[in-house]
């Protein structure tokens, strides 16, 4: 007989629920234009990305683009979601997703998505994907402490923190989840190579995978032993 205990699996969104890195960096180098500055090599910016805790401010301002106010932040979102929308229809959920996200709705596993994505973007993909039925208002966007939100949505659906996974594509993704004391989960896809998978190995999470379908063995493991 399955466990009454409360579980929850949490993922980060772009580059981990969906298959974006090309859009999302695009975008990112819209930015870059507008200010007038040559945008670097994708993998070099994730790598600077992941040094300053995913705050995209502070890695922007080490090419001199200095968002210093909440004016010039908007301004950089907007220039973003332009880019981005200008090639969302290239988007695509990550291989094995939408599988996995059925199979631990099968298994009585709550879900959520802890995100910096920009609200407009993420709703019209969720949409699109038809992903709503699957996180029931657990969704937090525009975030820059995770593991806050992480705290905050374990307490509210009083899940203990050894019965919750969060799944991401960063190092600083497995950081805020070892800040909140879950598992951590890196997810490796086709964006992590070289320094940055170094980066992601130093970060030591608790677990990698680099297709969902190795996630629901593992959340079958940690989340309902004895099953």
């Amino acid at each position: 007989m399955r466990r009454q205990t409360k579980t929850m699996v949490l993922f980060d969104w772009n580059m981990t629920l969906i298959n974006d890195g090309p859009v999302w960096y695009g975008a990112v180098r819209k930015v870059f234009e507008a200010y007038g500055k040559q945008a670097p090599a994708a993998e070099i910016f994730l790598q600077e990305l992941a040094e300053h805790d995913a705050s995209l401010v502070q890695t922007y301002a080490l090419w001199d683009i200095q968002l210093n106010s909440e004016e010039k932040i908007r301004r950089a979102r907007k220039i973003y979601s332009y880019g981005y929308y200008a090639r969302i229809n290239e988007v695509e959920l990550s291989a094995g997703a939408a599988e996995s996200l059925e199979s631990l709705r099968g298994m009585g596993i709550s879900m959520g998505i802890i995100s910096g994505e920009i609200v407009c973007i993420f709703k019209a993909l969720m949409d699109r994907f038809n992903l709503w039925p699957f996180f029931d208002n657990r969704i937090f966007l525009q975030v820059e402490n995770k593991s806050e939100k992480i705290l905050q949505l374990l307490r509210r659906d009083l899940v203990l923190p050894e019965r919750c996974l969060y799944v991401g594509d960063a190092p600083s993704d497995i950081r805020y989840a070892k800040r909140a004391s879950v598992t951590s989960v890196a997810y490796l896809n086709g964006c992590v190579s070289g320094n940055l998978k170094n980066l992601i190995a130093a970060a030591e999470p608790h677990y990698a995978i680099s297709h969902f379908c190795e996630l629901l063995p593992l959340a079958e493991k940690i989340l309902l032993p004895g099953v």
